[in-house]
């Protein structure tokens, strides 16, 4: 299950029960679930686990009505599966890494994610200076086919006209929908670096 996961563990017993005895072996915890008398379901109980952090072994061990312990404690095994970041699988396609002030950069590729996808977008800098954010679309199967357009880049922004000499560094970046607790995961493409003729 992936970590951050909200768990409830439901057991049934053959037998009513007084008690169950739910230890942690990888913490050394236990914890005594005390199931009242009279209760229609006295051979039911749950164990609530809030936030799984990390891999967790637990033994359960039964106790009826009549004080008697379950033969052996029942093992439960969770693995704690960890947020993978968006996988970013995108090329420059028709283009050498010599452009001109004109440039119309085609990326395809895939980026995927378990989670889905929030947000895709070129993150390009000129020389050393800022970087800059271009948000596009990823369709429904992961497929990208995109183009940072710096012609029509330069007609809504002036500053963005690039010059001979100057260098473009451009990377695609994705972030992913997980909400278990932690941040989001970010994927990042290869970075590519390009010379303006």
């Amino acid at each position: 299950l992936p970590v951050g996961t909200q768990i409830t563990l439901r057991g049934a017993a053959n037998k009513e029960l007084r008690e169950v005895v739910v230890s942690n072996l990888d913490s050394g915890e236990y914890q005594r679930l005390h199931v009242a008398a009279g209760l229609p379901r006295r051979r039911e109980f749950t164990y609530p686990i809030p936030r799984l952090e990390r891999n967790t072994s637990l033994d359960i061990t039964l106790v009826d009505c009549d004080g008697i312990l379950s033969e052996r404690p029942h093992r439960v095994y969770i693995a704690a599966v960890t947020d993978q970041p968006p996988a970013v699988d995108v090329v420059m396609r028709g283009i050498s890494t010599a452009v001109t002030p004109d440039v119309c950069i085609p990326l395809r590729g895939r980026i995927t994610d378990d989670y889905a996808l929030a947000r895709s977008w070129f993150e390009f800098s000129v020389n050393e200076g800022p970087a800059r954010e271009y948000p596009f679309t990823v369709s429904p199967g992961g497929d990208v086919a995109a183009k940072l357009d710096f012609r029509e880049l330069r007609s809504r922004e002036k500053e963005l006209a690039i010059r001979a000499q100057d260098k473009l560094n451009l990377v695609v970046k994705a972030t992913d929908r997980c909400n278990l607790g932690t941040a989001p995961g970010l994927g990042t493409s290869d970075h590519n670096r390009l010379e303006v003729v």
